[in-house]
């Protein structure tokens, strides 16, 4: 009976699985009054809901900036809604990224709640009157087989236990 009570109790660990998914969104482009260019995309972790990954591209006859997920200007600095994929129209949405003296910001994070904007070393500000749109354009769903780890550490104990009470 012991024995039986063991191998159902692994048997339902090793069976419960995480199922996690990364969906990659794309924004489109918008382009600023002196000709720079901006675009990117982001990755959200489903499992975690938080972002992954931030992959932000400003460049043009200026300048050529790549922000990242460590060029937010604060943990918090990218927050998203998936109502409308519009980026930046919730009072809760946009985000703000620092990087090599430039200042990328849009929706209610930025310069206006109606502007993607972005301001140079010399403090010039260049807008674009608008906000991002964004589309999902991939997603790496997987179902992964992990326990929790003291949940090893418990089945390790109870196969020690089990070994031993043999022994007696």
């Amino acid at each position: 009976m012991y024995r039986l009570a063991n191998l159902i109790f692994i048997c339902v660990i090793f069976s419960t699985s995480v199922n996690a998914a990364l969906i990659t969104y794309e924004f489109d482009t918008l382009r600023f009054e002196n000709e720079q260019t901006v675009t990117g995309e982001f990755i959200y972790d489903t499992d975690r809901d938080a972002l992954s990954n931030l992959s932000i591209l400003l460049w043009g006859p200026e300048l050529e900036v790549e922000f990242s997920l460590a060029d937010l200007t604060s943990p918090d600095a990218f927050s998203i809604s998936f109502d409308n994929f519009i980026f930046g129209d919730d009072d809760s949405e946009g985000f703000q990224l620092f990087k090599d003296d430039i200042f990328l910001a849009t929706g209610l994070y930025g310069l206006g709640a109606e502007d993607t904007c972005y301001e140079d070393a010399s403090f010039i500000q260049f807008c674009d009157a608008g906000l991002f749109s964004f589309e999902q354009s991939a997603t790496n769903a997987n179902a992964i087989n992990e326990p929790a780890p003291f949940l090893l550490i418990f089945i390790g104990m109870l196969v020690g236990l089990s070994i031993r009470y043999r022994r007696r």
